[in-house]
């Protein structure tokens, strides 16, 4: 059984944003996606950190998992989506056959370091998100990845139901990524 660390407010998660942050420049470093995500700093919300600081300002729940040396081994976290997030994410110039709307649910990231890798962790965090979204009443949940990465494709696209919107190319930090946007309804629309 996994046991997770859940981080509500600022106090519970601030303190491990900057792990966060590496674990992200970490993750995007690798393929599929090759992308140079700098670490940078609290203030500039193209940057790792930036990105997870503006997401725990504006509410985001994190969890993570513990590792057996006491370092974290893996991390997700999800929003109710604002307007003002719909814009700092640039979700608001997707087009496709639906979008991301104020008061859905964004699956905003989540990593988990090499040697925790192939243990279940990110299935797991995946079904704390969906329970967070639906605690909190959200009709639809949202989920954006690169193209080719298969293991988020499957774990929320064949294991959990999700479809594909379509897809887009964004600026992701000090460049861009196409990514894939898919969604799910927890609720009838």
């Amino acid at each position: 059984m996994v046991e997770e660390v859940l981080c509500t407010g600022s106090s519970d998660a601030r303190p491990h944003l900057a792990t966060f942050a590496e674990m992200l420049c970490d993750l995007f470093r690798d393929p599929p996606f090759n992308f140079d995500w700098r670490y940078g700093d609290h203030d500039d919300p193209s940057s790792a950190l930036g990105f997870l600081s503006l997401l725990e300002s504006e509410g985001a729940t994190f969890w993570h998992i513990p590792g057996e040396d006491g370092a974290i081994a893996s991390f997700a976290f999800g929003i109710v989506l604002t307007q003002r997030i719909i814009e700092a994410l640039g979700l608001a110039n997707f087009e496709g056959t639906t979008h991301p709307q104020v008061g859905d649910y964004y699956c905003a990231g989540a990593a988990t370091a090499k040697p925790y890798r192939k243990r279940g962790y990110f299935s797991h965090l995946a079904e704390r998100r969906l329970d967070d979204a639906r605690a909190k009443g959200c009709r639809r949940v949202w989920v954006r990845t690169h193209t080719q990465c298969g293991i988020v494709r499957h774990t929320y696209g064949d294991n959990r139901g999700f479809e594909i919107a379509g897809t887009y190319t964004a600026n992701q930090g000090s460049g861009t990524m196409t990514s894939v946007m898919m969604y799910r309804d927890l609720v009838e629309c």
